[in-house]
């Protein structure tokens, strides 16, 4: 299990990387000091379930019957890294750092000739460089990030047959293309590269191969996740995202980490109603580390079914419960859409200005929350009424509401680009794609030197089209074009998905 999640510092949108980080030592069974036991076994599921006090407890038991097993001080890491990650606690942070060196040490200590020795160490030095990230220490994130792939290349090169190095390579191959170009001088330190297609390709053989060995089953829950990961981030096809659901079916029960997996994949898929009776139906009944961002998406379906008064509960619910810094202005910016849609401006306006200026502003949800906060535009109901309901999978209903805009004449030029923008992203998931490429063109024309996405995104869209029709002139020229058009909203996020587009293409010259 591996990978490196460059993006993960960006808040919780970013989550779904924190796993490709955090299963990164798949644990080996039956090598002398790395054991995976009966009694690690339960604390490791019980960490993917986010039982974080049941598994420490687990794990003392195990101490006191095997004191050397090195397996406990590895599955240790996973829950402060995890506690970290989840919480964004700064302090949380400073009183478990500590642990990690004294973990270091412990697995040092382990033969050369042990496949995990290099991995685990990778895998502590990893999750350490992926927390500093997250609180600004760039460097001393880069150095541990080196040492880190260092370890992993060295160890697939001495046990190349060692299962755990090829999901490591699958998830690496991956996420390559998803690094920000900020941090890209942290790849050509640590000489990485590999392609998206060739990673997922790999882990879905190594799923295969989970399923059918025994001994390596309790890892098929995590090649799960990254695959999930993939679908939804990397590649712009859903047909193998959609392929995913099935494995999903294999549990009678699924553990926190892979129940936010499936209903972000729902969510992604556009089948709504699915992923809030995921998280709806979701257990309480034990006792978990906190995770308020399932409130944020809980309350996110909510208003892509317009069912506002729902929606406003649980964001505030993720507003109250929250120890982080992401998402919160994006919370308040959707409880004052709420108030919009239920017929108040004067609410709207109320509860757009609770957005602070010191709101975080590294997510491209917060960025745009706060620059709706201050350039003081209360936005159109239809469009956003359109804009939601399309998030939700309810593409007839969306258009409905475009359709019912009286006259996009008196539309202000932004927005009668967003009408277009809207109108081509409902008729391409309709497969209507004639006309989907024909406002997909209007909008680029239109939108490109105006400070909203929609330009950007819809020449990413005319390149998946093309690409995904074996027209490669085409689609690299649009990837290209959308690479040429720099909006203040998604700037980041969209040029990523246009490089991994062209990586694609090379990949296929």
């Amino acid at each position: 299990m591996i990978a490196v999640p460059f993006c993960i510092f960006t808040g919780m949108k970013y989550f779904r990387f924190l796993i490709l980080l955090f299963m990164l030592g798949s644990p080996s069974i039956g090598i002398a000091q790395f054991q995976f036991t009966e009694g690690c076994s339960h604390a490791y599921r019980l960490v993917f379930d986010l039982q974080f006090k049941q598994a420490s407890d687990a794990l003392n038991r195990e101490k006191q019957r095997m004191p050397v097993n090195h397996m406990i001080p590895l599955i240790e890491n996973y829950i402060d890294f995890l506690k970290v990650f989840i919480s964004e606690d700064e302090a949380l942070f400073r009183s478990l750092y500590p642990n990690r060196q004294s973990r270091l040490k412990v697995l040092s200590q382990a033969s050369d000739e042990d496949p995990m020795k290099r991995l685990a160490l990778a895998v502590i030095q990893l999750q350490w460089a992926m927390v500093k990230l997250k609180f600004g220490q760039q460097l001393s994130a880069a150095w541990e990030i080196r040492s880190s792939f260092q370890l992993i290349a060295e160890n697939i090169s001495l046990f190349p047959d060692h299962l755990p190095n090829r999901i490591a390579m699958g998830v690496l191959y991956s996420i390559i293309g998803s690094i920000p170009p900020n941090y890209q001088w942290i790849i050509r330190l640590a000489s990485m590269h590999g392609t998206v297609d060739g990673g997922s390709q790999m882990l879905i053989q190594v799923f295969e191969d989970c399923r059918k060995q025994v001994q390596w089953q309790p890892m098929q829950a995590e090649v799960l996740f990254y695959l999930t990961y993939i679908e939804i981030n990397l590649r712009p096809d859903k047909t193998n995202a959609k392929r995913l659901i099935p494995l999903f079916e294999t549990y009678d029960t699924l553990p926190y980490l892979l129940l936010y997996a499936k209903a972000n994949l729902k969510m992604h898929l556009g089948e709504n109603d699915a992923a809030l009776n995921i998280l709806n139906g979701r257990d309480r009944s034990v006792s978990r580390f906190p995770f308020a961002f399932l409130e944020y998406l809980t309350a996110e379906c909510y208003l892509r079914k317009l069912q506002t008064q729902k929606a406003e509960v649980h964001y505030r619910r993720f507003l109250r419960e929250s120890t982080g810094k992401n998402y919160l202005a994006d919370a308040q910016r959707k409880i004052a859409w709420s108030r919009l849609l239920q017929g108040s401006e004067d609410d709207y306006t109320h509860e757009i200005s609770l957005i602070l200026a010191n709101h975080a502003d590294e997510v491209d949800a917060d960025k745009q929350a706060l620059r709706e906060r201050y350039h003081g535009l209360i936005p159109d109901i239809k469009l956003l009424q359109a804009r939601l309901l399309f998030d939700g999978g309810y593409y007839d209903d969306a258009a409905e509401a475009l359709l019912a805009v009286d006259n996009t004449n008196k539309l202000t030029a932004s927005r009668k680009v967003e009408y277009y923008y809207r109108l081509a992203r409902i008729r391409h998931e309709q497969n209507i794609l004639s006309e989907a490429k024909d406002l997909y063109r209007i909008t680029v024309l239109e939108g490109r030197n105006l400070p909203e996405f929609y330009a950007a995104n819809a020449a990413l869209k005319l390149g998946e089209i093309f690409e995904s029709m074996g027209n490669m002139v085409l689609s690299e020229q649009y990837y290209t074009t959308c690479l040429t058009i720099s909006p203040e909203e998604y700037r980041t996020s969209i040029h990523l998905k246009a490089k991994a587009g062209l990586s694609r293409l090379r990949s296929m010259q």
